[in-house]
């Protein structure tokens, strides 16, 4: 129990990290600058600010929970490390499309990527903490 509440704050912590330095600053910098035409004005309300601080919060954290979650299920041996290559392809397909189709809901590239990236670190970081499982549970 140790282990998962020091390895649990410090995944959280580093979510927050993530979170503070690198998300809200594009995000930021997205709703500041993006145009729709000259009679429209950018109007940044602090309402819909903390809905999206709040969402983009929540969200990221489960993200980086994740990490914890499934080196606990290798922990219990109910995730193995087969798995994650088994099913790295599926995973690229699928991870793409949620960025594209439920997260962003843009056509930016850039944004789709930077979503999609970082989702799949995500997924390589759970592919080299979960140990190398026996072959005979695949």
């Amino acid at each position: 129990m140790i282990w998962v509440f020091i390895f649990g704050t410090f995944i959280s912590f580093w979510g927050d990290v993530v979170r503070h330095s690198v998300v809200f600053p594009l995000m930021l910098r997205f709703l500041y600058t993006n145009k729709l035409g000259s009679v429209i004005t950018n109007q940044l309300i602090s309402d819909t600010y903390m809905n999206n601080f709040l969402m983009l919060a929540f969200m990221i954290g489960i993200m980086f929970e994740l990490l914890l979650l499934a080196t606990s299920f290798s922990k219990l041996e109910l995730l193995i490390h087969t798995f994650f290559k088994k099913y790295q392809r599926y995973a690229i397909v699928i991870l793409l499309m949620a960025a594209a189709m439920i997260i962003t809901l843009s056509s930016y590239p850039f944004s789709l990527m930077a979503v999609f990236f970082s989702i799949y670190m995500l997924w390589e970081m759970n592919a080299r903490l979960v140990k190398a499982g026996d072959m005979s549970k695949e």
